[in-house]
């Protein structure tokens, strides 16, 4: 945002918009795919298969909560608002722990039960952390009202500066999208671990506890990559200048010189 609320709030609104598409599209391949990831990640079919599938189904449901949760917390960190995740993630655990022990122990739904209780301690996690965006203007789905001083004729600064790039959410979403390389280096990873999982689940066995204790040994190993990798994605937004259109307009400015 560089200071400025409006674009603060444009961009924030915008990282909204697109966790709330990219969690509607997970949750319907996750939704859609859950029997054949079950049998995947279980070593084939059978009754363990069924009831990961059912899970799978249900968390599948509220992932667009679940993705809308973490694009919130984390602007609220950026917006140096830490109070609020943490109460987000104290509710939410909280009420998954009620849920669970009043749907699993008291009700007997089982694996479903366990389900639903993450899912509505996620759903409520997501609309604490909304609002409290909302409540504070960080969430704007309409065009920015005009002040007095941005009308026509309020000064004769106003009047003969350059027109700004409107500061909408639409506005924003290019320059998120300029993370593309960011976002394809964490999916790479998160699939690399996605299929070592799934092919531990393959092997059976002695094979498969193996495997656990090498991937354990490997992330020991890997812990100084990962926190270089967090480190570099928390001083990445910096490096982030703009679209092409604000970088060109900021090099046209004419420069006033003393005279």
């Amino acid at each position: 945002g560089q200071n400025d609320d409006g674009a603060a709030a444009s961009a924030s609104t915008a990282a909204l918009v697109l966790g709330l598409g990219a969690g509607l599209a997970m949750g319907a391949l996750v939704f859609g795919g859950a029997a054949p990831l079950s049998a995947l990640y279980c070593g084939g079919g059978g009754a363990i298969a069924t009831h990961c599938a059912t899970y799978v189904r249900i968390r599948g449901l509220v992932m667009p909560a679940a993705v809308v949760a973490s694009v919130a917390q984390a602007v609220c960190i950026g917006t140096k608002d830490a109070r609020s995740p943490l109460a987000s993630v104290m509710l939410a655990a909280g009420l998954n722990l009620i849920c669970d022990f009043a749907l699993v122990l008291c009700l007997g739904r089982g694996i479903a039960g366990a389900a639903w209780a993450t899912a509505a301690s996620q759903l409520c996690a997501a609309l604490l952390l909304l609002r409290s965006l909302g409540n504070r203007g960080f969430i704007r789905l309409g065009a920015p009202q005009e002040s007095e001083d941005d009308r026509p004729g309020a000064s004769s600064a106003a009047a003969v500066s350059p027109a700004s790039p409107p500061s909408s959410w639409r506005a924003s979403i290019r320059p998120i999208l300029g993370f593309f390389p960011f976002m394809w280096v964490t999916s790479m990873k998160m699939s690399m671990h996605n299929a070592a999982s799934a092919t531990a689940a393959a092997l059976g066995g002695a094979a498969a506890a193996a495997h656990s204790v090498l991937y354990a040994l490997a992330f020991v190993c890997f812990t100084f990559g990962d926190v270089g990798s967090s480190l570099s994605q928390a001083y990445l937004p910096a490096f982030n200048r703009g679209s092409r259109t604000e970088r060109v307009e900021a090099s046209i400015k004419p420069v006033i010189r003393p005279p």
